[in-house]
């Protein structure tokens, strides 16, 4: 080869190299160089050349373009697994401590890209990990978080897919199969769980739904056994009214059917047939207050034709009693409807309701005497009634009077040793009538008013 084809040949590669150099941006920048350390992982190395650079307006453009290629390229090849983990936070950390004011975002994104695709290998590894164990619960889960940017992403999709299946296969067999067994919570939880993770839901509800029906029938056949044994003791001891309870308490838990309304109406019928009997013993022994109480409480239990019948018979039959007037003026005189039973000085008892203590004191200075008023007008025949003294009054004693528009109808001397006494007083012309006790002679006594009613 001559010198002259030497020098062309020269010139050639030269300009060659001038149109390459052109045509890459300037491989040989300080850009590049700086973006060469980062991917050789020689961090001190970049951190060292960025600090001695004393970077142009133009270069601080240029490089900012290439960093943030940069961090692009980073998410790309850890997604593809070229870099691990390090290398990712070791550069995106380098690049940190430049404080390139343009890049506070970019790294930011990047930084966060990273971690969840960090987390996003390791749920995938966790769930290949778990599927191969057969354990479909943590196998979904994980591999739900595998994220799209993840170079397994797709394997991810294609396993959960296939332990989904597999898993709703195994949830139902175990299910349906608890279920024939009995073991119905067993089955139902089963299935419950399956729905938490499975996207494909609508067979494992149609079977949940299906072993739900079955599992609320078996409990109500099991609970009402338990209620006919329940009530057949109850209605051995006569008491209707916890049977009734115990059956209606039931049908709030658990619902009905033919059997249980059925039930339902022999335990009424035995409690209406029971109140029934015990309100003519009553009536037949004219104890209408004891007789209407009993069959307002039943009332309550039991709606009944013949308890409304019953009660229009005995409000009909019932004389007119004390407790139903309203007096006009009193003192020291009280109804007894609570609290200790009242007891006389000769020992019997008096029921609430319809008794009455009416008392006279004797103070130091002077007496204080009970009396009470009712509005009668003309209305009543005859009044009955018992006159006792109680056992609380002290050794003395008194009169008790009753007036008609203020005259005597009737008087007595009360103390201790009186003994019960019925009084039978015609009324019949009388408007007001008044019942007192006069002056005692010491201390205090109180007079018992038991049962006093009017004839019409």
């Amino acid at each position: 080869m001559n010198n002259e084809t030497v020098k062309k040949a020269v010139a050639l590669t030269m300009s060659t190299a001038m149109v390459t150099t052109m045509a890459t941006g300037c491989i040989f920048s300080k850009s590049n160089r700086l973006v060469r350390y980062l991917n050789s992982n020689n961090y001190e190395k970049a951190i060292s050349f960025y600090n001695e650079w004393e970077i142009t307006e133009k270069e601080h453009n240029e490089l900012v373009k290439a960093l943030g290629e940069e961090l692009d390229s980073i998410v790309t090849k850890y997604a593809a697994e070229k870099i691990d983990f390090e290398e990712a936070t070791g550069i995106i950390s380098t690049i940190n401590t430049f404080g390139i004011y343009e890049l506070t975002e970019p790294l930011a994104v990047t930084s966060a890209t990273i971690y969840e695709l960090k987390t996003s290998k390791e749920m995938y590894a966790q769930g290949m990990e778990a599927y191969e164990n057969k354990d479909y619960p943590t196998t979904l889960r994980c591999l739900a978080g595998v994220i799209e940017k993840d170079k397994n992403y797709e394997s991810a999709r294609e396993t959960f897919d296939k332990a989904e299946k597999e898993y709703i296969e195994e949830a139902l067999k175990d299910a349906k199969k608890n279920a024939e067994e009995e073991n119905y919570e067993t089955a139902i939880f089963t299935l419950k769980e399956c729905l938490k993770y499975v996207n494909d839901t609508q067979e494992v509800s149609t079977v949940l739904e299906e072993i739900t029906e079955e599992y609320e029938e078996y409990k109500f056949e099991l609970a009402k056994k338990e209620l006919f044994d329940e009530v057949e003791k109850y209605k051995d001891r006569g008491d209707f009214e916890e049977a009734i309870t115990y059956v209606n308490s039931f049908i709030d838990a658990y619902g009905s059917d033919d059997e249980v309304d059925n039930l339902q109406k022999s335990c009424k019928k035995d409690y209406v047939d029971m109140i029934t009997n015990k309100v003519e013993v009553l009536r037949s022994e004219k104890k209408y207050l004891l007789a209407i109480e009993m069959l307002t409480n039943a009332m309550e239990i039991v709606q009944s034709d013949e308890f409304d019948d019953l009660m229009t018979v005995l409000e009909k039959e019932k004389p007119v009693y004390l407790c139903d007037l309203k007096y006009q003026t009193s003192n020291r005189y009280e109804q007894i409807t609570e609290g200790e039973t009242p007891i006389d000085t000769i020992g019997n008892t008096y029921e609430f309701g319809n008794t009455f203590e009416i008392s006279s004191e004797c103070g130091s200075w002077s007496n204080d005497n009970g009396y009470v008023d009712y509005y009668l007008g003309y209305k009543y025949s005859r009044l009955h009634g018992v006159i006792a003294v109680s056992d609380s009054s002290n050794n003395t004693s008194c009169t008790l009077t009753i007036e008609g528009d203020g005259k005597e109808l009737y008087s007595m001397n009360i103390n201790r040793l009186t003994t019960p006494t019925v009084i039978n007083i015609d009324v019949s012309n009388v408007n007001y009538i008044k019942i007192k006790t006069g002056d005692a002679g010491s201390g205090t006594i109180y007079a018992i008013l038991s049962d006093f009613y009017f004839d019409l």
